[in-house]
């Protein structure tokens, strides 16, 4: 079972039912010029797995990491007592400063979130549509867009959705991930409140 990541806002925000779409940067990244020239879809041996390839006009080719109906687990920091219980940094209130496991370690077994994808789409980062930004996680309330990135005091309003997500995108995968436009893989989820990791 694959794990992904979200910083701590957008796993509330999953665990609620308000984002229930993340994009994700295509790597290979095709080289500045290139264009989007075909998407295809390969019945692999097992005639049960799908898999998705973007082609791209200088020959470059790139495949998602994930596959529609793959369930994923939502890695967060965590640490466990010496009595094997576990706790999870983005569930308390008070937290201690040290001592947290790296979520990029985060084994399935440990997880208390998964998530099931239900679609994958492909383009480039800035084509996103206003109403998927509400998707990604945006908040709209009283007629402002508000995102809270986890490390304001207070919220920050934002005047139209796409220039709130890019706000958001530059926190996520890092400064100047939105100016530079790339290529993303666009996974559509659902959030399993009931799934076990015993039914694997």
């Amino acid at each position: 079972m694959q794990g992904i990541c979200f910083i701590e806002p957008l796993v509330g925000a999953t665990v609620e039912g308000r984002k229930t779409m993340t994009r994700r940067i295509m790597a290979p990244q095709p080289p500045a010029g290139a264009h989007l020239r075909n998407v295809s879809d390969e019945l692999l041996s097992d005639r049960k797995t799908w898999k998705r390839r973007a082609h791209f006009s200088n020959g470059t080719e790139a495949s998602p990491k994930y596959s529609v109906g793959e369930v994923l687990y939502l890695k967060e920091p965590y640490r466990l007592d010496n009595r094997g219980h576990i706790f999870y940094k983005f569930a308390l209130k008070d937290r201690e400063p040290d001592g947290w496991k790296n979520k990029l370690f985060m084994p399935a077994s440990a997880a208390r979130y998964f998530i099931r994808i239900t679609g994958i789409g492909e383009e480039r980062l800035q084509d996103i549509a206003p109403e998927d930004c509400i998707k990604e996680g945006v908040r709209a309330t009283s007629g402002n867009i508000l995102y809270f990135s986890g490390a304001e005091k207070k919220p920050t309003a934002y005047p139209y959705p796409r220039e709130c997500y890019a706000a958001l995108i530059d926190i996520a995968a890092g400064r100047g991930t939105w100016d530079s436009n790339p290529f993303v893989w666009v996974y559509d989820y659902e959030f399993l409140p009931d799934y076990k990791i015993s039914a694997l």
